[in-house]
């Protein structure tokens, strides 16, 4: 009976074994491999990124800081490098620029990457060495957000978009992040950050579909040492720093994307640089050096609309220099010493009276966005005044917040009427230690309006 009831459990056993023992468990590293050669062979791909960042930044003995989110549909072709995003960029401390579009596609030769970039119904041009812009088709490379020898660990199953995913996580230290670095680069303009990390940890969560091996979507979320800020190479002289950075790619589509077109209002957009970051980063080698503008037989500065259909003289205001980053159509200015600031110039067309009520609106939208976002106190709306400079009648609102504790900012929109069809706009800011180190008052906007 011992032997008979032996052969019965060894006969079981083996029944078993070959249903169930040759079934290997799926490793994470299978599906990730597979998924990875779908990708490779795949040429284009349709998806949405989101990046949200919070950085920091000493520039001059300022600090500041900014928190930036890019909410992006993304099309790509890998092998050219072409691209289309459109979509919104929101940043604190400069506008919210909401509708951006941009193309990004190779010059006939190779030799030259040209990005278009449009916003309130206009476009703008600019032109950069291939080889020193990131391929944002290289975001479809998994290996891209890999460490080598990282360990993957297969997570509990989820749904992507109704369907069913495997879902993988890993962490990478000292990675170069290409992916996040091809975007900023071209978003931030020809003043981009080098996006290369010391001492930091990423834990990167992969979703691939079950039933075609192909990803789903890619999230990545960088860290410093015990979870504070990390500072990132610039390629200025001046000190910055990430507290936070989350970023997620969702692939919808692959293969189907067979060119981007650029259409024909972009194509006819003027060749300039375009810099989300504003006037907050100056490059210490040219700070000296003043950019080559128009000038009126007085010497005054000669400003136009993006049409150049209407041009206005700006003396430049006493004990201030050019911004290095000025042109015809936006004019800076700033001034140095314990109470900097900055003032720029801008002519608007006023296609209704009523138009002027839009700077009214965006500095009450802003303080209500301030006053619903985290890290902001004591927001302060100085309501619309109106003031005389020499001849001519100033209107100005202004908005102040707290950043964080430490970061004060200061910002007056100011304006006067030109030939009741244009507008001449000059926005002023700073970023003083305290409220009390303010520099901006109506004097200063007196100043900046006279002779004009």
């Amino acid at each position: 009976m011992k032997k008979k009831a032996g052969r019965v459990f060894l006969t079981v056993g083996t029944v078993l074994l070959l249903l169930f023992g040759c079934r290997r468990t799926e490793s994470a590293a299978d599906v990730l491999r597979d998924a990875v050669e779908n990708s490779n062979k795949a040429e284009s791909f349709s998806g949405n990124v989101d990046l949200d960042m919070g950085i920091g930044i000493e520039e001059s003995g300022i600090s500041l800081g900014m928190d930036l989110n890019m909410d992006l549909d993304i099309e790509a072709i890998k092998d050219s490098g072409a691209y289309h995003m459109k979509g919104d960029v929101k940043a604190s401390l400069i506008d919210i620029l909401e509708g951006i579009e941009i193309y990004g596609i190779p010059d006939d030769d190779g030799s030259d990457f040209l990005n278009y970039v449009g916003f309130d119904k206009s476009w703008t041009k600019m032109k950069s060495p291939s080889e020193e812009k990131g391929n944002i088709g290289n975001l479809m490379n998994l290996e891209n957000y890999i460490d080598s020898g990282s360990k993957l660990e297969m997570e509990e199953s989820g749904k992507e978009n109704g369907r069913e995913v495997y879902v993988i996580s890993t962490t990478a230290k000292n990675m170069e992040f290409k992916s996040a670095g091809a975007i900023l680069d071209n978003l931030l303009g020809d003043d981009g950050i080098s996006i290369e990390f010391n001492d930091v940890t990423s834990k990167v969560i992969f979703k691939i579909y079950k039933d075609n091996r192909y990803p789903a979507s890619v999230s990545v979320t960088l860290s410093g040492k015990d979870g504070e800020p990390f500072a990132v190479s610039d390629e200025n002289d001046g000190t910055f720093t990430i507290k936070h950075m989350d970023f997620t790619l969702v692939f919808e589509e692959f293969d189907n994307v067979k060119e981007i077109k650029v259409p024909e209002e972009a194509l006819e957009a003027r060749t300039d640089s375009f810099d989300i970051m504003g006037d907050l980063e100056k490059e210490d080698s040219d700070e000296d050096e003043e950019p080559e503008l128009r000038k009126d037989k007085d010497g005054n500065y000669i400003l136009t609309d993006w049409d150049n259909g209407m041009e206005v003289s700006i003396p430049k205001p006493e004990g201030m220099s050019v911004d290095q980053y000025s042109d015809d159509t936006s004019l800076c200015f700033y001034m140095e010493g314990d109470k900097p600031y900055s003032a720029t110039y801008t002519l608007e067309i006023l296609y209704e009276p009523s138009d002027e009520q839009l700077y009214i609106d965006m500095a009450t939208g802003m303080k209500s966005t301030y006053e619903a976002t985290s890290g902001y106190s004591d927001v302060r709306y100085q309501e619309e005044k109106e003031i005389q400079s020499g001849k001519r009648t100033v209107k100005y609102v202004g908005l102040s917040f707290t950043y964080e504790e430490d970061t004060y900012s200061n910002a007056v929109w100011a304006w006067t009427i030109i030939d009741d069809e244009y507008m001449l706009l000059c926005e002023i800011r700073e970023y003083p230690e305290s409220k009390e180190d303010c520099a901006i008052n109506e004097d200063v906007i007196r100043i900046l309006f006279e002779g004009i």
